[in-house]
């Protein structure tokens, strides 16, 4: 997978070098083109998906559509009208990215923009509200290394905007909620490594909070605060609702919640996580399929063991990696009593347990509860795991990815195993594991078997 996308990458820049060096030789209208259309006679075989590439790792979008319209109007037309999704990575003169954005206005069916490293300002998004752009109809919005300061602010939204997906990373950008305001259609919201949000801003999430399938905050100065205030928002929001004309409180009226995914990945957050989402309960109900708490401070496993008591049934998806999270924490908290009843009404299909302290007994429960669900397991940087703890792994029979990078009593013998044991797995990632060999597992593990694993050493 990895090598096609290299492959892929290396011909787009061949075909735009091509390009380039030809332009200037053949005639735009191609209805008139006649024998000067020879200059490149495969130009027209090259698939649209391939051309579709160029976008997708090339930054410099204009220069490239602008080369492609001097070769073929047929397909400068067709990006025009099929280009859903547009990749811009490390475009820093100002020049250019104005030149972007008034570019856009001839893309009518763009849906995602992923911007990396681009000199943005506020506004450049000031356009995504425009009605003769096309970026009124875009659907997800992906900021990642954005160095200069945006105020959202300062866009002066109005109307509504489509943006289903919104995904902020390791970015200056403040007042959000400027722009959380005019999304009542947004499912996912992703904010990561963002100073500036903090407990106060936690109130940006209101207008978006009882529509959102997937919330993540990660590694943002929050503390357990926050989470009280979004337990307050619930709340309030649901009293106002429950309330009749007549003044009088309604029981049974409840403004149920659509989250499915809740990630909250911040230091400073303890195990009042669970606490609030055990009193949101009634309001959550069976949406909620996963919860990743990994990197949070959890200190006591009371609160968990309550939590999965009463979400076992619909939690699939589960992170719990931080180093406070041992043995007895892990599976004191997983576990309703001694026969471990509870933990196996679930249907855990995903398990992160990266950077705990878990050991064999551990994935001893692991491999005998979840052998015939459990499809995705995470245990890097758990060196607590060692020897003959790994042949645990054998016996989770639905086991398709193993992630255990930086595991250094992690052999190539148990690699080995694993492989043999463990038929239905596709991706194996070892990155960083001292002890293991590729050569051994070559030599060890037949052809046909590694054919169907990609392998991360």
């Amino acid at each position: 997978m990895q090598y096609s996308r290299r492959y892929t990458h290396m011909a787009s820049l061949v075909l735009l070098n091509q390009i380039k060096n030809n332009a200037g030789k053949v005639v735009v209208d191609e209805e008139d083109v006649g024998d000067e259309i020879a200059v490149l006679p495969s130009f027209h075989a090259i698939p649209y998906a391939c051309l579709y590439n160029i976008c997708a790792f090339v930054g410099d979008i204009c220069e490239i559509f602008n080369s492609i319209a001097l070769i073929s109007k047929y397909y400068y037309d067709q990006f025009l009208t099929e280009t859903f999704q547009v990749n811009v990575s490390n475009m820093n003169s100002g020049m250019r990215i104005d030149n972007f954005f008034q570019f856009f206005q001839k893309l009518r069916s763009l849906q995602t923009l992923q911007l990396h490293k681009v000199k943005l300002q506020s506004s450049h998004l000031a356009s995504l509200e425009d009605s003769d752009y096309s970026l009124s109809k875009l659907k997800c919005l992906e900021l990642y290394s954005i160095e200069s300061e945006i105020n959202l602010w300062n866009c002066c939204f109005a109307g509504e905007l489509a943006l289903e997906k919104l995904v902020i990373h390791d970015s200056k950008v403040t007042y959000i909620g400027a722009l959380l305001s005019h999304t009542p259609h947004l499912k996912v919201l992703c904010i990561s490594n963002i100073l500036d949000f903090g407990n106060s801003s936690i109130n940006q999430l209101e207008p978006i909070l009882f529509n959102l399938r997937h919330l993540k905050l990660q590694n943002l100065p929050i503390t357990d605060l926050a989470l009280s205030y979004i337990l307050k928002l619930i709340q309030q929001k649901n009293d106002s609702f429950k309330k009749n004309k007549d003044g009088s409180i309604s029981n049974k009226a409840i403004i149920l919640m659509k989250l499915e995914r809740l990630e909250i990945l911040c230091k400073n957050i303890t195990n009042s996580i669970f606490k609030m989402l055990i009193d949101c309960h009634e309001y959550m109900m069976m949406n909620l399929k996963a919860i990743n708490v990994s990197n949070c401070n959890i200190i006591k496993s009371a609160d968990m063991h309550e939590f999965f008591s009463k979400y076992n049934t619909s939690i699939n998806e589960v992170g719990l990696g931080c180093p406070k999270m041992d043995d007895h924490a892990f599976l004191l908290g997983m576990t309703m009593d001694d026969d471990k009843t509870m933990i196996s009404n679930m249907n855990l299909r995903k398990l992160l347990l990266a950077q705990s302290s878990i050991s064999g007994k551990s994935l001893c429960v692991i491999s005998s509860v979840f052998s015939h669900t459990l499809y995705h397991l995470n245990i890097s940087w758990c060196n607590s795991i060692h020897g003959k703890d790994f042949e645990f792994l054998c016996e989770i029979k639905s086991l398709q990815e193993l992630i255990c990078n930086h595991c250094r009593r992690l052999h190539s013998n148990d690699v080995i195993k694993i492989l043999l044991k463990c038929n239905k797995m596709h991706y194996l990632s070892c990155k960083n594991c001292s002890l293991v060999r590729l050569k051994d597992i070559e030599k060890k593990v037949p052809s046909d078997i590694r054919d169907n694993v990609l392998i991360l050493y």
